[in-house]
């Protein structure tokens, strides 16, 4: 490279042989995915960190996940790491849910330069142990045995 001016040219500059490094904002993240922590009223939502090239060239810090609160989508609430709260977790527990309703979430990642975009939006439901069977009897006529019971309450996921 060269300088220009008035009277002329100057002479060239060194050439860099090491390069240069290009910062981005953070590329999207992945969907993220459920925990093992789940009832009828609390879902641990988890994620990836971003490595390598996928950080923009620069150190992630924050994730912001957000769930829609069951509003299909329509409206996001930050649950961590947003502006001014960052965070590095890469999991949260959501406590106060309803059973049986989708809730949606996303995350994304945060560097010098700013925000990536936000993950696809992964879909869970709360559920639990189905509850006991209740009223069991026994019966037993003519050399067979018949067990009866009234079905539990399943909790949101099949009784298989």
């Amino acid at each position: 490279m060269r300088a220009h001016n008035a009277i002329g040219d100057s002479d060239w500059s060194e050439a860099n042989l090491v390069g240069a490094t290009i910062i981005t904002k953070p590329h999207v993240m992945a969907m993220p995915t459920l925990g093992t922590d789940i009832t009828l009223s609390r879902l641990e939502v988890i994620w990836q960190t971003l490595t390598g090239t996928s950080t923009g060239g620069a150190s992630i810090d924050s994730y912001e996940v957000q769930y829609d609160a069951n509003t299909l989508g329509i409206t996001w609430t930050p649950l961590q790491g947003q502006d001014g709260s960052f965070a590095l977790a890469t999991s949260v527990i959501v406590n106060g849910l309803s059973g049986g309703l989708a809730y949606r979430f996303r995350v994304r990642a945060h560097n010098d330069m700013g925000w990536g975009d936000f993950s696809p939006e992964a879909t869970f439901y709360t559920y639990d142990y189905p509850d006991a069977p209740t009223s069991v009897t026994t019966e037993y006529n003519n050399m067979n045995i018949k067990i009866s019971w009234v079905a539990p309450a399943t909790n949101y996921k099949p009784i298989t």
